[in-house]
């Protein structure tokens, strides 16, 4: 019985691990395009 919860326990904190390891991939990548966007249309106008 014990073991399980400790399986889950550590199951959570791997998929907040790799949630926070994605998102500080993610983010700059997203800002980058936004970035990118921004200038496509400055450019066009």
């Amino acid at each position: 019985m014990n073991t399980t919860m400790n399986r889950r326990g550590m199951n959570r904190k791997t998929v907040a691990f790799l949630l926070l390891l994605g998102s500080m991939v993610v983010v700059p990548m997203a800002e980058a395009q936004i970035k990118h966007i921004e200038m496509r249309v400055e450019g066009m106008t």
